[in-house]
């Protein structure tokens, strides 16, 4: 009785212990690599966000110059321009020059703005994913 009760003991009761163990590894592995994977997508979407960011500060930073430089080189020659050429008084000249480069020093900050709106820099790839797994573990558990 004793060598039939210990052969079957840790016999059979231990190589069916075996696969759950090893089927519970290969979850968290998975899991592991899941994971990995999504953290790899969150950084590369950071990233490309992080890559817009930059061109929404040149944009501005250019938008700025273009602005100074365009107003102070070529607003006093269309202003004699519009004088001698068009026989505009200069108060009128120079308020119609004034305007055109601030409507264009306007369009390229909006532009920056644009780019620079914090609601365009989230990671929306990674953050839709990470909310689809809420959701849907939200309604399991109702």
């Amino acid at each position: 009785m004793t060598a039939a009760g210990s052969g079957s003991g840790p016999g059979p009761g231990a190589q069916g212990a075996e696969p759950g163990p090893a089927a519970f590894g290969r979850i968290l592995a998975s899991l592991a690599g899941l994971m990995r994977k999504e953290i790899a997508l969150l950084r590369a979407e950071a990233a490309e966000k992080a890559r817009q960011l930059w061109r929404g500060v040149i944009l501005a930073v250019a938008a700025a110059l273009f602005a100074l430089v365009s107003l102070l080189s070529l607003a006093g020659a269309l202003m004699l321009a519009l004088t001698d050429w068009a026989g505009w008084p200069p108060p009128v000249a120079a308020a119609a020059v004034t305007s055109a480069f601030a409507l264009g020093a306007l369009a390229l900050g909006r532009l920056a703005r644009n780019r620079l709106d914090p609601a365009n820099l989230r990671p929306r790839r990674s953050l839709r994913q990470f909310g689809t797994g809420r959701r849907a573990t939200d309604g399991d558990g109702a």
